[in-house]
């Protein structure tokens, strides 16, 4: 929170007013976030197979099925501000200097604004289920792209894996992470390291991966550029799956 938000404080009262807004954004933003996790492990997580040690999503779809709720939140918000301005009485003085209400002319049509709006949330909300539902689960013997709708659903080999492309990404503020992006024959990639769900530890999952990868000889392309920033402040045994992941 910068120091602008209580650059004009006058008193003890406003900065306990100030402290208070700041908590209660955190306090909702922390919810938000919550309610997202409880959303991805109610359509995700739960319903993963039991052999599956890793579940990824793309960065697009994680964008989105992130941001739609607070668009939902914001539309319904709208709605019925709307709607209450809708409904609102415009006066009119007429003949013989009698003040009458009279409903305004600009009234929204009740039935239109109801379709429109149900129109966009029924929109936003296959966005959501289509972004949250669209994601690859990979166990020791295959990997399932999933999707909304379950005809849909693609199973492929690990013999479907044309290359590996792993690099270290630097993401802002010295913060860099690992992309491992897998490249399959139908044209088709994602990053094996955004992910959702991971058996044991996010870099433990990586590692199964690479072992598999390793063993079936699938080509691996390597770019160091920052690859020593990300081993900063690791421990010993990362900085040793991090040597094996980064071996060509």
């Amino acid at each position: 929170m910068g120091s602008g938000f209580f650059n004009d404080v006058e008193n003890m009262g406003q900065l306990i007013k100030r402290i208070g807004i700041g908590i209660l954004l955190i306090l909702v933003c922390l919810l938000y976030l919550f309610g997202i996790e409880l959303m991805v492990d109610k359509l995700v997580v739960n319903n993963r197979q039991a052999q599956s040690f890793l579940i990824s999503n793309t960065f697009l779809n994680t964008a989105i099925y992130s941001v739609i709720p607070a668009i939902v939140i914001l539309t319904l918000v709208l709605y019925f501000v709307i709607l209450r301005l809708s409904k609102r009485y415009v006066v009119y003085e007429i003949s013989f200097g009698t003040i009458n209400e009279i409903p305004s002319k600009s009234k929204i049509g009740s039935f239109r604004y109801n379709v429109c709006f149900l129109m966009i949330f029924v929109f936003l909300s296959t966005a959501f289920l289509y972004s949250i539902k669209n994601y690859y689960e990979l166990s020791p013997n295959k990997i399932i792209r999933h999707n909304i709708i379950q005809s849909k659903e693609i199973t492929y080999s690990y013999n479907d894996i044309v290359s590996c492309d792993i690099k270290a990404k630097t993401r802002g503020r010295g913060y860099t992470d690992l992309v491992y992006n897998i490249n399959l024959k139908d044209g088709k990639s994602f990053n094996a390291a955004s992910t959702i769900y991971n058996e044991g530890g996010r870099l433990d999952a990586i590692q199964v991966l690479n072992d598999i990868i390793t063993e079936k000889k699938i080509k691996k392309n390597v770019d160091k550029n920052h690859y020593y920033g990300l081993l900063d402040g690791k421990s010993e045994n990362d900085l040793k799956i991090y040597e094996k992941i980064f071996s060509e």
